[in-house]
This record gives structure tokens, C-alpha cells and sequence, in this order.
């Protein structure tokens, strides 16, 4: 039996309900600091600006939990506080941050806050934007283009 990729954040979280207004919440905080973009795929919500930034997911794909959503932020920095679950250090400038969310109402200021500051950590560079931009319009590579200094 083919396992279909769900298309919409609803479909992501068909039958748990509780997750997808843990999302809903999320993506308030998110649409608070401007244009994002969601990628959902069968494992996950992705937040984007520029790259991805943040992540929904329901923990009980995978193991046995009674949690509805994890929050997963990538910032460029080690967060401690006690209601990170785990943190996790995918890249040499990534730290991620596994915060299990039972609640909208857990989408406060402090998690707001780490938000914003995922958001902007991977915005995009204006000066990659405006070198794709010439490239999409027919123009020569730029010098960093090119892996010239």
C-alpha cells in the first residue's frame, strides 16, 4: 500500500487535531515577522525563509508519545532551557532545538523569540537574491558566482 505525502498542514495532521493547532499557533508567530514559505512532507512541516528555519512534526510517527507536536528551531547558537527536550548540532553552524509542544499556548514569548531569531539567522542574502535574479534574467554569473574572490 502506497503511503500518499500529505499536501496541506491539515492533511499532515489528519486525526490530531491537538498538533495542528500547536501549528497554527507556531505559523502565527512565524506570519508575525513577515513572508514565509511551508514545505509539508510526510515526515514534517518545514518553515522557510530563504532556508528552513523551523520544523512541525508529530512524534508519535516514529515512537510511542502522547506529545502532539515537536517544535524543531535551528539557530546558530546552543539555547539552554529547561523546555528544550534535545539539542542536536547537524551541521558546524546549526544547533537544533527539539521542543515538545502539548499546547498552542505554549507558543509564547520565549519561543517567539527563538523564532525570530531562526527566521533571521536564514533569511535570504540580497546579494545571492540579486545575483540569481541577473543569472534568471540571462546575465553572467556574478565574481562569487563563478567561486572567485
Amino acid at each position: 500500500m502506497a503511503v500518499l505525502t500529505p499536501h496541506t498542514p491539515e492533511e499532515f495532521f489528519a486525526g490530531h487535531e491537538d498538533g495542528l493547532a500547536v501549528y497554527r499557533s507556531v505559523t502565527a508567530a512565524v506570519a508575525a515577522l513577515g513572508d514565509y514559505e511551508e514545505r509539508v512532507s510526510r515526515s514534517q512541516i518545514a518553515l522557510r525563509h530563504g532556508r528552513s528555519f523551523a520544523f512541525v512534526w508529530r512524534p508519535g510517527q516514529y515512537l510511542r508519545s502522547e506529545v502532539p507536536a515537536v517544535l524543531s528551531i535551528a539557530l546558530r547558537r546552543r539555547v539552554e532551557s529547561p523546555r528544550i527536550k534535545e539539542v542536536v548540532r547537524p551541521a558546524p553552524r546549526v544547533w537544533m532545538h527539539h521542543l515538545e509542544m502539548r499546547s498552542p499556548g505554549e507558543v509564547d514569548d520565549q519561543v517567539a523569540q527563538w523564532l525570530a531569531e531562526a527566521y533571521l539567522d536564514q533569511a535570504p542574502d540580497p546579494e545571492q537574491q540579486r545575483d540569481q535574479a541577473g543569472q534568471a534574467e540571462g546575465q553572467e554569473p556574478g565574481p562569487t558566482d563563478r567561486g572567485e574572490s
